[in-house]
């Protein structure tokens, strides 16, 4: 056997693979070429390695929601994101409005005044 090559007879290729090889070739302008073991096993590598890929961002994608559902606050809904949010107001809360009537003091408005 030539360096280099492979026996015509390797029984470790699955037929439907060796299908997939020469549709492979097909598609890239190379029907007229017989498909060889080793492309049939390395394309079939790439897809089982494509599929774990698929497979692993979608188990992280649930799992990152899965944490952010279990740690949501039980109690009050939340505004927004941040910094800035306030809680809604619930059946415990008075029924007045969330905010002063007054504008608190900010870093500006404490400033003015010391000077």
């Amino acid at each position: 056997m030539p360096k280099g090559t492979t026996p015509d007879g390797d029984q470790s290729v699955r037929p439907a693979d060796l299908e997939r090889a020469g549709v492979w070739l097909a598609r890239h302008g190379l029907a007229d070429v017989r498909p060889t073991p080793l492309l049939a096993t390395r394309l079939a590598a790439r897809r089982r390695t494509r599929l774990a890929a698929d497979f692993l961002l979608a188990a992280f994608i649930i799992t990152v929601a899965l944490i952010y559902t279990v740690n949501r606050p039980s109690g009050a809904a939340v505004d927004g994101p941040g910094p800035y949010r306030r809680a809604r107001p619930s059946a415990a809360w008075p029924q007045t409005s969330a905010w002063p009537s007054t504008p608190s003091a900010g870093p500006t408005e404490s400033w003015r005044r010391q000077g």
